[in-house]
């Protein structure tokens, strides 16, 4: 199992487009190294998922065929290994992808038509542009976002220079690639999924530059920060630091 993410690794993931989409994250037990409670654990959350998939995507056999490599863990030492570690299992027809991230993360499972990937950002080397590391420098050159929709515009039209992602956050909604608009809602209904992580793929598919931000509470009310590059219609002058915001966010 792995260790390490690799940015191929990390494209393949991204590329990932198929309902189910299965992803599990499991912390491991830290310093009370409880194997048993793990292992116990980890079959929770796979029959959670299984509940889930039989109920909106597949019939009961199929379930079991995408959970089976991770069922074949439960008889192995993986789990017992995990120590202040989590294992993250990425699921789809094609197999499974393990990967041991060195940190305790939320329990997590996730199912949708991608595979859930916002928590390896604080993993990932992920280099900025050079001349701006992202927070300072150059900045002013840039029109600050916060607006889910002019982000994924703006991805789109390849006028973003770089893409903050602030840790553990979630955003529900839908988004709609035609008409590069984001639904935002203040909680999951059926047909959301977590558009902070459909954001990360887009960027990790585009290409475009993205760097993790530090998550400073109540004075880091947004999820996501882009710094755009003017249109091609915009004059310098217009060119002031701006930070569009939403009340969803």
């Amino acid at each position: 199992m792995s260790t390490e993410i690799s940015l191929t690794d990390l494209r393949r993931l991204a590329a990932v487009c198929e309902l189910p989409a299965i992803t599990i994250y499991l912390p491991g037990p830290g310093r009370l190294r409880d194997g048993e409670q793990v292992r116990s654990r980890f079959r929770e959350l796979l029959e959670q998922a299984e509940r889930t998939v039989k109920t909106w995507w597949t019939d009961a056999v199929r379930a079991r065929h995408l959970l089976a490599p991770a069922l074949a863990l439960l008889e192995g030492t993986t789990l017992d290994e995990l120590g202040s570690s989590t294992l993250a299992c990425f699921m789809t027809s094609r197999g499974m992808k393990c990967l041991r991230l060195p940190a305790l993360l939320h329990e997590l499972v996730y199912i949708g038509p991608h595979l859930h990937l916002t928590p390896l950002l604080p993993f990932i080397d992920a280099a900025a542009p050079d001349g701006f590391d992202g927070r300072t420098e150059r900045a002013d050159d840039y029109l600050r976002c916060t607006e889910m929709d002019r982000i994924f515009s703006a991805v789109h039209n390849d006028r973003v220079e770089l893409l903050g992602f602030v840790p553990d956050r979630e955003l529900w909604g839908t988004y709609g690639e035609s008409g590069d608009a984001a639904n935002l809602h203040p909680s999951r209904q059926d047909d959301d999924e977590c558009l902070i992580n459909l954001l990360f793929i887009l960027a990790i598919l585009r290409g475009t530059p993205w760097i993790v931000l530090p998550d400073q509470n109540d004075s880091t009310p947004f999820s996501v920060m882009a710094w755009l590059k003017p249109a091609p219609n915009e004059r310098h002058s217009s060119r002031q630091p701006e930070v569009a915001s939403s009340a969803s966010l």
